[in-house]
């Protein structure tokens, strides 16, 4: 419902009748705002593999837990690697130390940041760079959905 408030305007001067007219429109604009349907919500992100473009109802999980070590240390480092996930399965282990994702540095990012990198949507490649026992390791590997391992948001 909108409500229109009016006024006997009296004098036939243009200024006032401008000023006049802009109140209103700005009242109207103003009551409509309030009653406006709430915006709809966001679509679900779409991706497009092979092709094929797919809308996300899942998430994705990589499997594993990092940390930034303390000042002096670069790299984030691998602490536990989840069973069944792809990071278990292409030979992620805790000690890495990843260098690297989709070729962008890790250096300085906190563990928000390096989260970000990772996409969250199954079924895309994800590259890991990684340092282990002083030897350079590249690692490819496929973003799975959470319950295709056994994982739901929050449990771990």
């Amino acid at each position: 419902m909108i409500i229109i408030q009016s006024r006997v305007i009296q004098k036939e001067d243009s200024d006032t009748m401008k000023l006049s007219a802009l109140a209103i429109t700005s009242c109207l604009l103003i009551q409509s705002a309030a009653f406006a349907a709430p915006p709809p919500p966001p679509p679900s992100p779409t991706v497009i593999t092979g092709g094929v473009r797919q809308t996300v109802t899942e998430h994705g999980i990589v499997g594993l837990d990092m940390r930034i070590l303390p000042e002096g240390v670069s790299y984030p480092l691998v602490q536990r690697v989840f069973k069944n996930t792809p990071a278990s399965l292409h030979g992620m282990q805790p000690g890495d130390y990843i260098m690297e994702i989709d070729n962008e540095t890790t250096i300085g990012k906190s563990v928000t940041d390096i989260d970000a990198m990772i996409s969250d949507i199954p079924g895309t490649p994800v590259l890991f760079t990684l340092l282990r026992a002083g030897r350079i390791l590249r690692i490819q590997l496929n973003v799975a959905p959470a319950s295709s391992v056994g994982y739901k948001l929050g449990n771990n």
